[in-house]
């Protein structure tokens, strides 16, 4: 088979996980990821301090998210079953460096379901093939048990801690810088060919 045979046939995948797709985000997304975004159950993942913003504020940051407007980075919505199941970006990806940086949200009727795992697949697999990513990270919060697990179970290493810069409900937590290299995700995965 030829590159050019077997590269159609692998880009024919190349947004597809076990469970879902990567897709554009449309506008009509853009309404349920606001609505996620400010739901208590993700707003407490969002940022050192929950904070509520205007909704006009929270629209425009997915539009900038799903802009793909160059090569430093992608934003796609995820859809199973022709549902929007949540929302992945790897951004700030510049030469020499080739360092992605990772967000994802999933609606929180989708959670625990396996959907987290399959966009982070399918985000990696882009980030590490298409973006010449040599690493990809992420900041979780130490107290997102199921987080960290999700993202170790898809290769991501902790790197280190930053002690006590976030505070919920009047306790200190843990910021938690994971990473996974390209080298360690081909390791898992056999490179396309």
């Amino acid at each position: 088979m030829s590159d050019y045979q077997r590269l159609r046939e692998w880009a024919a995948g190349l947004f597809r996980g076990e469970k879902l797709t990567l897709r554009p985000v449309e506008d009509a997304d853009i309404e349920m990821l606001c609505d996620w975004w400010d739901h208590p159950d993700i707003t407490l993942f969002n940022e050192g301090n929950i904070v509520r913003r205007r909704r006009e504020e929270n629209a425009e940051m997915f539009r900038q998210w799903a802009a793909n407007k160059d090569d430093s980075g992608f934003g796609y919505a995820a859809e199973a079953d022709g549902q929007l199941v949540g929302q992945v970006s790897v951004h700030s990806i510049k030469a020499p460096a080739m360092i992605g940086k990772l967000g994802m949200v999933v609606g929180p009727e989708f959670q625990d379901r396996g959907y987290g795992t399959d966009i982070l697949e399918v985000a990696l697999r882009l980030a590490f093939t298409e973006y010449a990513c040599r690493k990809v990270e992420l900041i979780v919060f130490g107290f997102s048990d199921r987080g960290i697990h999700t993202y170790e179970k898809v290769g991501f290493q902790v790197e280190g801690r930053r002690r006590g810069s976030v505070m919920h409900a009047g306790k200190w937590y843990d910021d938690v810088s994971m990473g996974i290299m390209a080298e360690e995700y081909f390791a898992r995965r056999p490179r396309p060919f």
